[in-house]
């Protein structure tokens, strides 16, 4: 995975830039400090992160089921003192248990509701 310098939302999906806001405010609204980020894996898929520095944890947003996607995930690696977790469409969540059970990762499902996103609990890959 190549990082691009600056988090530019556009080369993510609606669906996964809208996540990306809602989870940010929520960190926002509890005092934590993230980074966004965007990472290139493919000339055309990207993967849209959130890292909130304090917690030391890491959110991956995922919007579709893409086997790239799933790969570059596998490979990321943080300092065993930083919490990888990936938030899921719903309808995904069969599909990243699969992909990521043996990968340190937690799972976040995501939906929207209305015009809003809604989170779900935390769950161990």
């Amino acid at each position: 995975m190549t990082a691009l310098t600056a988090p530019a939302l556009e080369y993510v999906g609606t669906d996964a830039s809208r996540v990306v806001a809602e989870a940010k405010r929520t960190w926002d609204a509890h005092g934590e400090p993230v980074e966004v980020g965007i990472t290139a894996v493919t000339g055309q898929a990207h993967l849209a992160s959130l890292a909130a520095l304090n917690a030391r944890r890491v959110e991956y947003v995922i919007d579709s089921d893409n086997e790239l996607v799933w790969e570059a995930l596998k490979s990321a690696r943080h300092a065993d003192k930083w919490q990888l977790c990936a938030l899921v469409p719903l309808a995904l969540m069969g599909r990243a248990h699969e992909h990521l059970c043996e990968n340190r990762f937690e799972l976040q499902g995501w939906w929207f509701q209305g015009d809003r996103v809604a989170f779900g609990g935390i769950e161990i890959a």
